[in-house]
Order: C-alpha cells, then structure tokens, then sequence
C-alpha cells in the first residue's frame, strides 16, 4: 500500500485493473454463448430477410429468439429502434438498425453517395450492423485466468519455471506434468480443463512482479474471417475511481469506442426585420441515437444571442469552487420535451449541475422581439441531452453520463471575416426596403384523402420561398398504426423533391420543422373517433333506439388490422341470417341470429366475426334487464378471441319502454368512423416569393429617408467591437427607408461631395455609413447634406449632424 513517487518514498499507491471487454465468438455451435437470447450471431453477415410489421417481428422473435434471455440483454423488444419503425433485417440480430438514421453506405457517414447510401438495405460499415456492432457476436466471454508470478523479484519464485522471455524450448525445463519447456501447450491444457474452476487461479502475490493471463477459447476461426478481443488497462487514485473508470471504459466499449457525445448539431436558417429576427431549424438532433449508451437521449434546445462573436456576453459562469468555468452560459430561451425530465441534472461537474428544462414542450422556430435596429447580433441554437444512465456488470451498478451540448464555435479570419458553424447565424435587423411585400403560401387544399383533421402553412422565411412553385403534403405510416408517423413538403415543381419527411406536430400547434421558409401547421386527430352525425339507424329503419357504441379492445386502440377501424354495418332481419361466435370459446356453441355485420370495401361487403349474448333467445337483439351484447372480432383470426373483442354494442336504455320497436327486417344500423390523415391523405397549395411593388414603394418613400443616430455624438449604440486593432473601431451611422439600388450623395454645408453610397439590392432598406470620406478620412464633425437619388421611385433631400 505504499509506493515511491516524486514526493516520497511511502506514498500512498493507486489502483491498477484490467478490463476484459470483448472476447472471440462461436457463431457455428447453436449455442448461445453470450446469454442473450440470440444464436450464432456473427460480425461477419448479410442483411437477412426484411420483415414488415411489429406483429411479424414478434412473432420471428418468439420463433428464433429466447426472448426473456433477450429483453434481459437488450430491454425490452417494443423499445428496439427496428421494432418501433416496424420494418427489420433479421441479419441486424439485435434489432438496432434503422434506414432513416443508419443507411449511410460503408463509410458510415451520410451524404456520401457511396456504396449502400440510401438502399434501404443494411451495408457492411453502416452504424450498428456487422462489423460496426459489437453485440452481433456470439462471444464466449472469459474462459479462464491465472496471475503469473515472475522472478527474480518474487523471492526467487517462477510458476512452473516459465519465464515469458526466454524461448519456451531452452533453458531449464518445466518440472510439472513434463512439458519440457513448451509453455503454450502447457497453457492450452491448462485453461482448456475439463474443469472450469481450474482454469481460474484464486491466488494472490505481494511485492513481487506478476502478469495477468486472460484465456478465452477454444473457438473456430474460419479463413478469410476475423474474430476480436478487447481489454483495457484501467487506473485510479482509489478503488471507486477504478471502478467509475472500468464503468466509463464498458460505455466506451459499448458505443464501438466513442465517448458520449451530444446530439447532432441543428441547421440554424435566421431573417432579420424591422425590430425582430425569426430564428427556425430543423429537427435532426432529436432522430439521433448516441453512440455509447445505445440511447436516444435527446432533451432539447437552448438559444442563445450575443453582441459579440465570442458570446462572451452570455458565458460568464463561475463554479461552486469560484474557478470561471467557459461554457454555453445563460441561454435567451429553451425548450425541452414534456418527458418527465426536468430541473437540474443528478451528477455536477465542479459543483456546477446542468439544468434540463421546465418542461416546455419542443419548437423549431423562435422570433425575437427584443432586438435593437441596426444592432448585428449572434444567435446560436444547440441540443442537448439529459445524460443517460448505463446499469453496467453484475453489481447493476448504474453510470450516469453528465448532460452533453453542442458548441457554437465562431472563429475570425486574420482579415476580419467571419466563420459560422451550420447552428450560428448573424443578421442586423433593419426595415425591409419601401414596397417589400412577404413571401407567401396560398391556396391550400385537401386534394385527395378521408382523414380527419386540418392543414395549413406559414411563411416564416420570405427569403427561401421559391417563386410560384406547387407544393404538397403527404403523409408517412405504419402498416400497424391508425395514426400516422409523420408528414412530409414536397416540393412537386422541383422533380418532386421531399423537403422534409420528419413533421410530427399533428396538434396544429405550429412547433413543427420548416424547409423553403415554410412552416406546415398540421392539426389530426389523435386516433379513431365515431362519426355521430352519420352514424345511426338508416332513416328508412322502423326502430328508434339508439345504440350505445365503445371500445373494449385488449390491443392498443391505435393498433391497425383487420377490420379495424373499418366502418361498419349491422344489417338486421326477421329470420335466421348469419352465426355469431359464442361469448366464450370453451363453454357454449355458435350461435344462429337474425342480423349480420359486414364492412363495406373497394370490392363489396365483407363478413365480420362477433360474438353475441342473448339472454332471451330470441336471437336478435333486444332490451333486457339482462343487456344484451354484441362484441365485434378484429384482428387475424390466428389471435385469440379475447384479444380479439374490439367493440361492444348495446341498447342504450334511454327512452325505450314496451311499446318501442326493436331492430327487425329493413333495419340497418351504420356505424361509420373518423380516423387520423393516413397515405391517401394529400394537401397541395403554391408559393409566391418576396418582391417589391412600384406603386407602394413610391408611396412609401414619401415618408422620406432618415439618419440614425442623428446627431452622431461620439459613438453609435450598435457600433461593433474592434477586431485584431488598437482603438475604436469602425464607426457607423445608418440611412434607412431606402429603395432597392438606390443612391446616397453627402455633401458638406458648402456643396462639397463628401461619399457615395449604394444599396446593394437586397430587401434592406439601410446603407450604413462607416464615417469615412471618398478619400477614407476620418470626417470632421459638422452639419452635412445628404442626396437620395431612388431613380423612377424618386429623390429626397436631407440633413444629418456629426458631434464628436
């Protein structure tokens, strides 16, 4: 427990361990060597069969799979990335592959084009399949481990006379079982024992040299074919150090050796106007899985706005210890997902915890109002994520990763320019030119479709609207799931192209992801819901009673299938017309009744299965004290008949007495349904980009130009911080309310032409004035004349005051 260092010859020593990570597998024993219901998993494979639908999947699983041993390794199936999109590679064994966030080709890496990008089929080299997949290996774990002791320095002692750096054939020979030197034979016998607790060495040794043997084997290595080990030499100041650092170590191992990173970096597009800036990006930090923990543990966003480029006005932030930490610092907003995650995270960093959010909910697009014209700002959003935590070993001792966020790195050139990152926008805002007019969508309508629900789309962009360009959306589902996955825009005048295909905001709530300087409000119902304006007995019926109609299903009410949520018809009659199942299966015989249920479709009626109580024996439905039911069958007819019950159907009591009619020949009760917008929904509309109109810029102009600040005294409020200069900095004045490609002329009281400015075209209305004349001096403080010379939209005079 002592040791020399620098400072001493009797310090206290650390601790030293090794990790054993990964082992060689036996994927041609029909064995599961690893323990996680899987077997022969191998590194080395092919995609497999595809499998479409959660139901198939399951049933695959539960045909092939041991699936408690494999919930156990893996959680549970319903939570497998492949399981929830409902479409799997049977060669990515451990259900983790996912086109939309894998299929990146055999580099690994999207927007490559290279082999495999894009296919819909996992290719050697993509994320989480094969190689890259540390879990599709049928490892045999350690198998066995001895601690060697090693001479001189162990008092002379040497296990069995084996010295590592001496050829194993030379020198004195091994006394123990005769092996003559030839040490990996004697090793080979020795951790192949038919006993498997003699292939591992309990003993111990003090202050003397040793090694660490690991064994695992026997296995099989084919040619051409790779099998892997993975050990990590760990440290730390004590034994829980060691541990947490084994604990970080596993994680890594875990994520195909990357540390917890955060969520990818969102896409900040920002517009500046007068007296705002709207800020959108788009959500592909929140379809992420991060590498090590296997989790998608995205939280949410925070926004961020600064004067300076650094940020330096946001950062300040000092630690429970009073040491200045840099960090992101104190965002201008955030939002996070309503996910029970909330408040200050567990685990802090220098006594400083990460706060996670309130709560707020999720958006992709935030306007500021707060803004100064004139002022260049910074803005930056980032994502972050609630840092997961990993139970690890047989202990289940838990890990938990510190909350992750993305940088917002801004760098200068030697020259001044600026470089920004893709989550860093700057923007001045100012009034746009006189006669601006915004972009525009118009025109939406429902072109095809009988979901339930609204649409309609924002312009939160003028400048990326394409001109006059027809536009759709459509919608993406599960073969399993009434509501839909998401939406996409389609641009239909650009080939088609799909501008997003990833919108979830079916609440109408307007948070949703924009492309083009578009913002799709989507508003459908969460689920089936009973159409009671047409739902009822036909009007041509005899009986008056209502009937009461509810879900009993066992499956989720969003699980689609067959019959399901098919509208339906209970066509009624005075003789004995279909057979209905009895109540219960075991007990009790199908029942003859004078009704039938069908479902209307594309190639005519289709029967319905149901079960019915009768308890008059009548074989039709009628009032009792004892109510009488109908229960109608969804589902394959493989399932049970409980999991099959879907909807019960009664007499409602109100109002019915002995002289109300019941249900007979020419009665037909219809039973229709509103459901979410599925494939066949399709909304279109068209764009109109921004432009200028002549006749209300003429008007607009009127108005006048004007100089801002006026008197310049000194300095202006939004001038910029000197950069890589002694001094000041650039000076700036701003004339504003000027037309597109107009001209400013200064003169001096005395008609002396001082500059020549020009707008450049943009939707602007501002020219700023660094202070400096045609022959770049400095200006002398004064009274000075300005010219505004806008062409056919008109001219104006003014005056303006320099006080230094």
């Amino acid at each position: 427990g002592r040791g020399k260092d620098l400072f001493s010859n009797a310090s206290k020593t650390g601790y030293l361990g090794y990790a054993y990570l990964e082992t060689p597998g036996k994927p041609f024993d029909a064995a599961d060597n690893d323990l996680d219901g899987i077997t022969n998993e191998s590194r080395d494979t092919i995609p497999g069969t595809i499998i479409n639908g959660q139901a198939n999947i399951r049933a695959y699983v539960l045909a092939n799979y041991s699936l408690t041993a494999f919930e156990s390794t893996f959680g549970k199936l319903e939570n497998r990335p492949a399981y929830k999109t409902g479409v799997w590679w049977t060669g990515d064994e451990d259900l983790d592959w996912v086109a939309s966030l894998n299929d990146f080709g055999e580099d690994g890496e999207p927007d490559t084009h290279d082999r495999g990008e894009g296919d819909g089929i996992p290719t050697p080299g993509e994320q989480n399949f094969g190689r890259t997949d540390l879990h599709e290996s049928d490892q045999i774990g350690l198998t066995g481990f001895r601690m060697w002791r090693i001479g001189p320095s162990s008092g002379g002692e040497q296990d069995f006379g084996i010295a590592f750096y001496k050829n194993p054939n030379a020198g004195k020979p091994v006394i123990a079982n005769n092996y003559s030197g030839d040490y990996p034979k004697f090793f080979y016998d020795y951790f192949t024992n038919s006993n498997p607790a003699s292939r591992f060495d309990n003993s111990s040794a003090n202050n003397g040299n040793i090694g660490f043997l690991f064994a695992s084997g026997p296995f099989t290595l084919k040619a051409a074919s790779q099998e892997r080990f993975s050990l990590a030499l760990a440290f730390g100041f004590d034994l829980l150090e060691l541990k947490n650092t084994v604990k970080v170590v596993q994680t890594i191992y875990n994520g195909n050796y990357k540390f917890a990173t955060p969520p990818p970096t969102p896409t900040l597009t920002a517009e500046a106007g007068d007296g705002f800036v709207q800020l959108h990006w788009n959500d592909v930090a929140e379809r992420s899985t991060d590498p090590t923990t296997g989790v998608n543990d995205f939280e949410g966003y925070k926004i961020y706005r600064a004067t300076d480029y650094n940020f330096n006005d946001v950062t300040t932030v000092v630690s429970a210890r009073g040491i200045s930490v840099k960090n992101n610092g104190n965002p201008l907003a955030q939002f996070d997902l309503k996910n029970s995650v909330s408040g200050f995270s567990s685990t802090v960093v220098n006594g400083q915890a990460y706060f996670l959010g309130t709560e707020s909910g999720l958006t992709h697009s935030f306007r500021d109002t707060t803004v100064v014209n004139g002022q260049e700002y910074y803005y930056a959003v980032t994502s972050y994520d609630f840092g997961a935590t990993i139970i690890q070993g047989a202990s289940n001792e838990a890990f938990t990763f510190y909350p992750a966020e993305n940088s917002m790195s801004v760098t200068r050139s030697l020259l001044g320019g600026t470089i920004l990152p893709k989550n860093v926008a700057v923007v001045r805002p100012n009034p746009k030119v006189p006669g601006f007019k915004s972009a525009s969508a118009s025109g939406i309508t429902k072109l095809s479709g009988s979901g339930t629900g609204t649409a309609e789309v924002r312009v939160i962009n003028s400048a990326l609207v394409p001109n006059n360009h027809f536009m759709k959306i459509t919608f993406n589902t599960n073969p399993d799931s009434v509501h839909p996955l998401s939406y996409n825009l389609i641009d239909s005048t650009a080939n088609n192209s799909v501008l997003f295909s990833s919108g979830i905001d079916f609440a109408g709530l307007g948070t949703g992801i924009s492309e083009a300087g578009i913002l799709p409000v989507v508003s459908t119902i969460p689920t089936y819901v009973i159409d009671t304006a047409t739902t009822g007995f036909r009007g041509t019926s005899t009986t008056k009673i209502k009937l009461d109609v509810r879900y009993i299903g066992s499956w989720p009410v969003n699980y689609k299938r067959l019959f399901y949520p098919s509208n339906l018809r209970i066509r009624f009659s005075n003789a004995i017309i279909d057979t209905a199942l009895p109540p219960n299966p075991l007990f009790g015989d199908p029942l003859p009744v004078k009704f039938t249920v069908v479902t209307p479709t594309d190639s005519g009626e289709q029967k319905v299965p149901f079960t019915f109580f009768d308890s008059n024996g009548d074989s039709t439905l009628n009032y009792s004290s004892n109510p009488e039911e109908i229960k109608v069958l969804t589902g394959p007819a493989s399932a049970t008949q409980s999991q099959r019950i879907t909807w019960s159907i009664r007499i409602n009591a109100a109002g019915v007495d002995t002289s109300t009619v019941m249900p007979t020949l020419g009665d037909t009760y219809t039973l229709n349904f509103q459901v979410p917008f599925g494939a066949n929904d399709v909304f279109v509309f068209n764009t109109s980009s921004q432009l200028i109109q002549a006749a209300a810029a003429k008007d607009q102009f009127k108005d006048g130009p004007y100089v801002v600040p006026n008197p310049y005294v000194g300095a202006a409020s939004f001038e910029p911080a000197p950069f890589g200069v002694q001094g000041r900095g650039d000076r700036r004045v701003e004339f504003r309310n000027l037309p597109q490609n107009s001209t400013v002329r200064i003169y001096t009281v005395r008609g002396e032409l001082v500059q020549t400015l020009t707008q450049d075209g943009s939707m602007t209305g501002v020219i700023p004035w660094d202070l400096r004349t045609k022959d770049n001096l400095d200006v002398a403080p004064g009274l000075y004349i300005y010219q505004v010379d806008a062409g056919s939209t008109g001219s104006s005079i003014g005056k303006f005051a320099i006080i230094k």
